[in-house]
């Protein structure tokens, strides 16, 4: 649904970036971001936030999250004429591009 409403309201031609963190294909840096994601960051947030939620919370948000060409069918359902995807910082983050 929010996708349908970012469709809407762009002008024809415009450009939606997305940009969301993803877990690693690759075998070596996906444990490594796991380790960090799941172990380090938590801890980390805990000393300078009061509320540790969210950050429990982000790499299961993270998990659940459709990647790659799932999302970009999710895009080009809401009405996009085009969705594309750019994985970034070895593949830590990925940038979605679609074009209405």
């Amino acid at each position: 649904q929010g996708m349908k409403e970012f469709n809407r309201v762009l002008k024809p031609g415009g450009c939606a970036l997305i940009i969301e963190p993803m877990i690693p294909r690759n075998a070596v840096m996906k444990s490594l971001y796991l380790i960090y994601f799941k172990k380090v960051l938590p801890k980390i947030a805990s000393m300078f936030s009061k509320s540790s939620f969210a950050y429990d919370y982000l790499p299961n948000s993270v998990e659940q999250f459709p990647q790659t060409e799932a999302f970009t069918s999710i895009l080009k359902k809401a009405g996009f004429r085009k969705a594309e995807y750019f994985p970034m910082t070895f593949e830590t983050s990925i940038l979605y591009v679609a074009t209405k």
